[in-house]
């Protein structure tokens, strides 16, 4: 089960004007809310989803956090959150906390940036990529198109092979090489393959052939 929870702002004006001077038209057209994402195992009870909120609220503008986004009136809104094949620092520190605090059902909790803009129109491909590219490191990040319905990526990891050098010599490395793209040239398979059979005495995996 996913929870929403929604903060505003999102960025502070120190921040923003690190960042606007590249399209300094869209200053005053700005608003940004932090969403919450929260992965529950069970359904919260009242006393657990108060003490949830009060995690989440900042403690000086409590009433800044909420259900629904606060960005209705907005003609624009981006949403950019963190790639969601593997867990953000931020949600393992999320989650330990909220365990701390006896919020066992929470299981994780990840966090995306919204950007609300007051336009007539919507920007073109171009002013897009340009307005969308300081806030976001696209190695770790991404746009989310429409608003998360769950935390799976519904991708399953391969099972790990074991590549058999010791049973089959050097062609075994030299197959899984052209297999998997990794280049490895004449001098890269010589020391592979005595690195694995003569230094470490065992076969490499998919995983990890270094």
């Amino acid at each position: 089960m996913l929870l929403r929870f929604f903060r505003t702002p999102g960025l502070n004006a120190f921040v923003l004007a690190g960042i606007m001077p590249r399209m300094p038209f869209l200053t005053d057209k700005l608003q940004t809310e932090i969403c919450f994402y929260v992965e529950v195992t069970q359904v919260l009870a009242e006393d657990e989803l108060e003490k949830l909120k009060w995690l989440l609220r900042r403690t000086y503008e409590s009433e800044n956090l909420s259900s629904q986004t606060l960005l209705l009136a907005y003609h624009t809104v981006y949403e950019i959150g963190p790639r969601l094949n593997f867990e953000t620092p931020f949600s393992s520190v999320a989650v330990g906390v909220c365990h701390a605090c006896g919020l066992s059902k929470v299981s994780r909790i990840e966090q995306s940036i919204r950007l609300g803009l007051d336009l007539n129109a919507e920007l073109d491909f171009g002013q897009e990529a340009e307005f969308l590219t300081p806030f976001c490191d696209r190695m770790t990040q991404m746009v989310y198109r429409q608003p998360l319905e769950s935390l799976d990526t519904g991708v399953t990891a391969l099972p790990v092979r074991i590549i058999p050098i010791l049973e089959q010599g050097p062609k075994a490395l030299e197959a899984i090489n052209v297999e998997l793209g990794l280049a490895m040239d004449e001098w890269d398979l010589s020391y592979y393959y005595r690195l694995f059979a003569e230094e470490l005495r065992r076969n490499p995996t998919d995983e990890c052939t270094a």
